[in-house]
């Protein structure tokens, strides 16, 4: 069954950015620094009770070294994943390649058709984002986690708190956020051999979904162009109607109904601690942190039932299986 038709399931019709001009500015969104706090107050109460503890670290895999008694333990426990849900933009796809020229380009444009350059607006425009000008990096935060539909609210929020109308904030917005360029080689860039891990995953009667804050437009076209939509079995995103921002478990519950596969039999697979979050709270069967996004180990770690360098490294983990040297087997 292909991404495009699955998706049906859930309703692939992207809300309408006409909403937000119906819409007034008191009904925008919680800021992020609420939506921070609420990822880190679920942090805090989550237990390790409904999932088998250890994290396999990375440097562990680099070196072959034999995996912790915790994670041995683990690996006798756990069974072979039935559906796996990857996050897209810092798992499947390289996220600073793709959002760094995005957030530049942004910015640039949202500083011109404000004539607010002397208010510095690309400089709080890259603050909002949680994007670094000087490292050229996106850290954890609005730009990583949350919903391009999110993104542009927050950004109306903003040039109005600098003197814009509410209209004329709505008209910048909408010239100058675009979706991201997913036709050139050089800021699409996936990570690691992934036809050869979803193709493992299928020969093992794995199911593949992938649930991203992207929108679908966004989404369908990075799939499209890296050739792997035909082995998605069911897309979510998020302009998708009905759907709610991660950390919620309402995606992930969703996706396990339409696959017919239940929770603890899925696994999640991410970068962030929203898609740790969504893994948790929708009591699936594992989640695997990832550290080719935004997020370090440190991080990852009091939520992830696995941190790995990269996701070539949790195809052993997703189907029960481990290099007889002792390390992880990685996908070259």
């Amino acid at each position: 069954m292909s991404g495009r038709s699955s998706s049906i399931l859930l309703s692939s019709s992207i809300r309408g950015w006409g909403k937000l001009r119906e819409a007034s500015l008191r009904r925008i969104r919680p800021t992020l620094a609420v939506r921070d706090e609420q990822v880190r107050t679920f942090v805090s109460k989550s237990t390790k009770d409904d999932h088998v503890a250890g994290v396999w670290s990375p440097s562990a895999a680099i070196d072959h070294s034999p995996p912790p008694p915790a994670i041995a333990k683990a690996e006798e426990s756990l069974k072979n994943a039935s559906l796996v849900i990857f996050d897209k933009d810092g798992t499947l796809i390289c996220f600073h390649s793709m959002w760094v020229p995005w957030a530049l380009s942004t910015a640039e444009r949202i500083e011109e058709a404000s004539n607010l350059k002397e208010s510095e607006i690309a400089k709080e425009v890259y603050r909002l984002l949680g994007f670094c000008p000087i490292e050229k990096k996106v850290r954890p935060g609005l730009l990583a986690e949350a919903t391009m539909g999110e993104i542009r609210e927050r950004l109306v929020h903003l040039l109005v708190e600098h003197g814009l109308e509410s209209d004329k904030a709505i008209q910048v917005v909408d010239e100058c956020v675009q979706d991201c360029d997913t036709t050139s080689s050089n800021t699409l860039k996936q990570i690691g051999n992934l036809k050869h891990m979803f193709e493992e995953l299928r020969a093992h009667n794995v199911k593949i979904a992938v649930c991203t804050a992207d929108s679908r437009r966004g989404t369908l076209g990075a799939l499209r162009g890296l050739g792997l939509e035909q082995y998605i079995d069911i897309i979510v995103c998020g302009d998708d109607a009905g759907t709610q921002p991660k950390p919620s478990p309402h995606n992930a519950l969703a996706i396990c109904k339409a696959m017919g596969v239940e929770p603890a039999d899925a696994f999640m697979v991410g970068d962030t601690l929203a898609d740790m979050g969504m893994g948790r709270s929708a009591k699936l069967g594992g989640t695997i942190g990832v550290l080719s996004g935004v997020a370090k180990e440190v991080e990852l770690s009091p939520m992830a039932d696995h941190v790995v360098v990269d996701v070539g490294e949790a195809l052993p983990i997703l189907l029960k299986r481990r290099n007889p040297a002792g390390g992880a087997v990685r996908l070259s």
